[in-house]
């Protein structure tokens, strides 16, 4: 798996039961995969949820492997074992191009 990989991953509910598998997008380096066995990833959800600042719409579901209107959250990342991903599709690149904005603004990263 390689970045903006869409991907399944387990998440657990509040109480800790109930391990559902939800989207995510890669935004991490298969180095970090490579060296560490893990991949960071932010969460898609539903568009149907409360809407957050950072937003990202996916336009192209099909390509993504989506079923459902669905939006990328920056604001939500998380930590995946690299067994426990499974790739469903990638993001194109007008996506990516918002998504890597939106990390910059959050991260404060500055390019090279």
């Amino acid at each position: 798996m390689q970045t903006y990989d869409v991907i399944s991953v387990p998440i657990a509910n509040e109480d800790g039961h109930d391990n559902r598998r939800r989207p995510a997008v890669i935004v991490s380096t298969s180095k970090l995969a490579q060296d560490i066995g893990v991949h960071w990833a932010c969460m898609i959800t539903s568009q149907e949820n409360a809407g957050q600042p950072g937003d990202i719409e996916i336009i192209d579901l099909e390509t993504a492997g989506l079923k459902h209107s669905s939006v990328i959250r920056p604001s939500k990342m998380v930590t995946v074992e690299t067994a426990e991903a499974r790739r469903i599709g990638n993001l194109t690149a007008p996506a990516i191009e918002r998504l890597e904005g939106t990390l910059k603004q959050y991260l404060q990263l500055v390019a090279s």
